[in-house]
């Protein structure tokens, strides 16, 4: 009996809660529509008295309307909606600049010339995009001198020479590295001088190599050492015979 009442009384709590939920919501959606009511009333209120301005005054309705809409919107050249259903353009500053004055190339292809916005360039938006000169007609354009032109000194223009260094003011340092200029500690070497001792340097060099091959041939009983021996002996021969000949 006791579990029995228990859980009637939990069932009559959940009923009271789910009941004051419900109750809950429908206040909510009431002050909801009541707000959504009164917001829809003062725009109705609010459209209503431009209607009425804009029939008075419909110049100055117009303008009213534009700056209304250009303070609650960033202006970007584009249509706004007027009081009477038409469309005004509202300049902005992102807008393209006309030019008082348009270009050639604006002019030779009977487009409109303006600037870019925030451009601190000279050339129109035409010139910019098909990167050419940018100039107002009638404007004087200075062409580069040819080469067959005379040089205002007179004569034919001439290449200026490089600065190349002299064969006297060359040095020559160690056994194969050269330097431009002289030097205080010794005299500078001529180019015979030089090329003779790099012979003389090659010459022995060349003396040492054939030393360690004849080493080598003669460690191994091979090579040019036994023929070299070989060809002596025969030419001891021969130049003995003519002795005995002639004894």
């Amino acid at each position: 009996e006791e579990e029995r009442l228990r859980m009637q009384q939990e069932e009559e709590m959940r009923r009271r809660e789910e009941e004051e939920e419900q109750q809950r919501r429908e206040l909510e959606e009431q002050r909801r529509v009541a707000e959504e009511n009164a917001r829809q009333q003062r725009e109705m209120e609010a459209a209503k008295r431009e209607r009425e301005s804009a029939e008075d005054d419909p110049e100055e309705g117009d303008e009213a309307l534009a700056s209304k809409t250009a303070r609650r919107m960033p202006s970007t050249g584009v249509s706004f909606p007027r009081a009477n259903r038409a469309y005004v353009l509202i300049r902005g500053k992102s807008a393209p600049i006309r030019r008082a004055q348009p270009c050639s190339l604006c002019i030779s292809t009977g487009t409109t010339c303006v600037d870019l916005p925030n451009s601190r360039s000279k050339q129109c938006a035409k010139c910019r995009h098909q990167k050419k000169g940018c100039r107002l007609p009638g404007e004087k354009v200075q062409e580069k001198r040819k080469d067959s032109q005379l040089s205002p000194r007179g004569g034919d223009k001439r290449k200026r020479p490089k600065n190349i260094a002299d064969d006297d003011n060359i040095e020559f340092l160690g056994s194969s590295t050269a330097k431009a200029g002289t030097s205080a500690s010794a005299a500078p070497e001529s180019v015979a001088e030089v090329l003779d001792r790099h012979l003389g340097d090659i010459t022995t060099l060349l003396r040492d190599l054939v030393s360690k091959v004849d080493n080598v041939a003669k460690s191994t009983d091979k090579g040019r050492s036994r023929d070299w021996d070989e060809d002596e002996s025969i030419i001891t021969d021969d130049d003995a015979e003519p002795e005995s000949s002639a004894d």
